[in-house]
């Protein structure tokens, strides 16, 4: 029996030998450099949250006193004072799109865009939303996905909309995204599994119906035999005819929380905590 908080890595091996191999990444020497940077070398902070390198090479970094750009040498620090666009100082990310737009997410402020050379602040005054940003996907067509606490966002030819509006609070509060094959988006809420056209239109909503009460989804992957595969709070299901099932193979998974999925055509990886 697992105990409560171990973090499970559950593998099913789909008649295939599984071998682990070490590689090295870096050329043999004799000893490893490590340096620290501190507020004494230019940093405006000594916590850093996020790290992102672009396609030039440089170092962005997110504190909660500026967003910070490092060349190897020297910091460069945007922040409220020197950068008209900022309404504030707290950064919680970065991410890159395409390698040359970048995305640094605020607290309680919207998300900021460096990209050409230009720097943009999108907050509930530019069609966003000043709630915390949660997390950022890229889909094809080069949109961008960004999920919020007030819910998810699309952002498509230099513009923001609300992707959806739930029908209850719950289904504001997305665990995980989805684009299919079609380009369809399936969302995972705490209220339903949600699938949409890629404009945004309410194709269906999942519920667990007679399975469980228990309607919060956190993740959801198509797996490599074409079937939806969801992880909730009780275990790894599969979508088959408008109904969910564990199949199988996945019966190890129930009554614990599936947080994440990773499947390829040898194994399923899976972590949980319950």
């Amino acid at each position: 029996m697992f105990k409560r908080g171990f973090l499970l890595l559950i593998l099913f091996c789909l008649g295939t030998n599984i071998y682990a191999f070490q590689f090295s990444f870096l050329p043999p020497q004799d000893t490893l450099t490590a340096k620290q940077w501190t507020l004494e070398d230019g940093l405006p902070v000594n916590t850093v949250g996020q790290i992102a390198q672009d396609s030039v090479g440089f170092i962005w970094i997110s504190t909660y006193d500026g967003l910070v750009k490092f060349d190897g040498l020297n910091f460069e620090v945007f922040n409220y004072s020197n950068t008209s666009e900022m309404p504030h100082n707290r950064t919680t990310d970065v991410y890159f799109q395409n390698n040359d737009s970048l995305w640094v997410p605020l607290e309680y402020g919207g998300v900021m865009l460096f990209s050409n050379d230009q720097i943009q602040h999108f907050g509930s005054q530019e069609g966003f939303t000043d709630s915390d940003l949660t997390q950022i996907h890229t889909f094809s067509g080069n949109r961008m996905f960004l999920v919020t606490n007030a819910g998810l966002y699309v952002f498509e030819e230099g513009s923001f909309r609300k992707f959806y509006e739930g029908r209850t609070p719950g289904q504001n509060q997305v665990h995980s995204l989805y684009e299919d094959r079609d380009k369809t988006i399936w969302v995972a809420t705490n209220n339903g599994l949600l699938h949409f056209s890629k404009t945004g239109q309410l194709i269906k909503e999942y519920k667990m119906k007679a399975i469980s009460d228990d309607n919060r989804f956190l993740e959801v992957k198509r797996n490599t035999s074409g079937n939806i595969i969801v992880g909730t709070y009780h275990g790894l299901y599969e979508l088959h005819e408008g109904q969910f099932h564990i199949p199988q193979k996945y019966e190890a998974t129930d009554g614990y929380a599936i947080y994440t999925i990773y499947e390829d055509a040898d194994i399923t990886l899976l972590t949980s905590s319950s």
